[in-house]
């Protein structure tokens, strides 16, 4: 008996690792985003015809996930906060167990559903897909991956984000979950599934992965992104190409004290005498010091040696740029103590001299969707701009990662995303997700291109309150649906 027992719970729990293993593999490589289409029937049928623990499943599922998809994570810590190997994986494992009480929560959703026992299994399943995309849209996480994040690459899928945001595309990953599960587990049902099909039929009918609309007539300017590869003496060498506007990335200089008349003049002599650029502007990112406070900034700086407007970053990294709990993680990492604490920034964008307005992300901003949603309703954005240093994260994917969970911004607000990073990888990319010019990652060297201002709106832009909003009242009509058919049933 013992045996059985050991052999059953060994059979539950790998098909737990297989289940996550799909889960994870789709971020480390986009191009296996097919993983992603069945990776959640292990857990169906562990939780229909196993007996399994709840929170053990979402445990196991969030640690080796977040194990897999993140690996450089503790690497990264080391290289920020100086943190021995035993301790970055320590903190690493305690955000991994963070990280799966999301997974826990749902997985409790899901077995509570699925061992109901009532019928109107499409409706059970619509409540299920709609509670997954609402709890990812609310779970505080550090790095929001979402399902529909790993479809970028395939293009049936992607251009349906410019209408209805990456929450459909979880939406349409879960739904071909559930009908691939349903059709293998109930033969004798497949009715209430024959939307599958034709749901990829409109995918095919409206795909446009080889479309790229002709931007002839519009007015256009000209940016240089330089990557410097972490040496300064780059910045220079590779900002001598005429253009409109040249791009640093985040962290190109070092602090500049704005309180301090004379330390702001001291910059601006030094700068003189070490760079040059050859544009109107230069877009850079710095530390600065404003009101005793200091701030991660983009600063837009003219050929006249001025500053003309500053960005800083509204969405802190934690334990990189806030150090929360400082008294109690520092008598175990000594230094963490004198690590200072960056003040957020506000939403905004920036004018640039030819009248043009551009929205900067910093960093890991570019991951979330609401900061360019609730401005571009009232500014005319011309494109979007992201500076970034992903130094910190050596030679793993998390710079590549980056790239492709940056790439819906573009999709989303149908504009143009240029990108620099110190390291890489710096790219241009096209209003329908497509990366026309990049460089590698620990490359040097810069790409030039005549940027097509798009001023018009898209209708997930125009409706995003609406359209965000519509996940939520769905899953209550279902609910309420379910109640209906299951009183006039009885």
């Amino acid at each position: 008996m013992f045996i059985k027992t050991n052999n059953i719970f060994n059979f539950n729990t790998l098909l737990i690792i297989l289940s996550a293993i799909l889960y994870s593999v789709p971020y480390l490589n986009f191009d296996l985003y097919f993983l992603h289409w069945f990776f959640l029937l292990p857990i169906l049928y562990l939780f229909e015809f196993k007996s399994i623990n709840i929170i053990f499943s979402g445990l196991l599922f969030g640690i080796i996930s977040s194990f897999i998809g993140q690996y450089w994570l503790t690497e990264t810590l080391m290289n920020i906060a100086g943190v021995s190997l035993l301790n970055g994986i320590l903190i690493h494992l305690i955000y991994s167990l963070y990280e799966s009480v999301f997974f826990i929560i749902i997985f409790f959703i899901i077995k509570r559903i699925l061992l109901n026992r009532e019928k109107f299994h499409f409706i059970k399943f619509l409540i299920i897909i709609f509670v997954w995309v609402c709890i990812e849209n609310i779970f505080p996480r550090i790095f929001p991956y979402k399902l529909g994040n790993s479809q970028i690459n395939f293009k049936y899928f992607s251009h349906f984000i410019s209408f209805l945001g990456i929450n459909i595309i979880s939406v349409f990953l879960l739904y071909l979950n559930f009908s691939i599960y349903q059709i293998y587990i109930r033969r004798d049902k497949l009715k209430y599934f024959f939307i599958c099909p034709l749901v990829f039929l409109i995918f095919l009918f409206f795909e446009r992965s080889e479309y790229e609309e002709n931007y002839k007539s519009y007015e256009k300017s000209s940016v240089t992104i330089v990557q410097p590869n972490n040496k300064k003496n780059n910045l220079k060498f590779y900002s001598q190409f005429r253009s409109d506007l040249i791009i640093w990335p985040e962290s190109s200089l070092d602090s500049i004290n704005l309180d301090n008349t004379d330390q702001i003049k001291r910059f601006k002599n030094d700068f003189k005498n070490k760079y040059t650029f050859n544009s109107k502007e230069l877009l850079f990112g710095a530390i600065t010091k404003k009101d005793n406070n200091f701030y991660n900034s983009a600063i837009l700086f003219n050929d006249k040696n001025n500053f003309i407007n500053f960005k800083n970053k509204k969405k802190l990294l934690i334990y990189g740029e806030y150090y929360p709990l400082k008294e109690i993680i520092s008598k175990f990492i000594p230094i963490y103590k004198n690590f200072r604490d960056l003040t957020p920034g506000k939403n905004k964008s920036i004018q640039l001299q030819k009248g043009n307005s551009v929205f900067i992300f910093i960093c890991y901003e570019d991951l979330f969707t609401h900061d360019l949603s609730s401005i571009v309703n009232d500014n005319n954005i011309g494109y979007l701009i992201n500076i970034t240093n992903d130094i910190w994260y050596g030679n793993s994917l998390a710079a590549y990662q980056h790239l492709m969970l940056s790439l819906p911004r573009a999709i989303e607000s149908n504009k143009f995303l240029v990108r620099s990073a110190n390291n890489g990888i710096s790219a241009i990319i096209s209003p329908n997700g497509k990366i026309i010019e990049k460089i590698d990652l620990n490359n040097e060297g810069s790409i030039f291109y005549d940027i097509p201002i798009i001023n018009k709106k898209t209708i997930y832009h125009s409706y995003y309150l609406i359209i965000e909003t519509s996940y939520y009242l769905i899953l209550v009509l279902l609910i309420f649906v379910k109640k209906f058919f299951y009183t006039r049933e009885n």
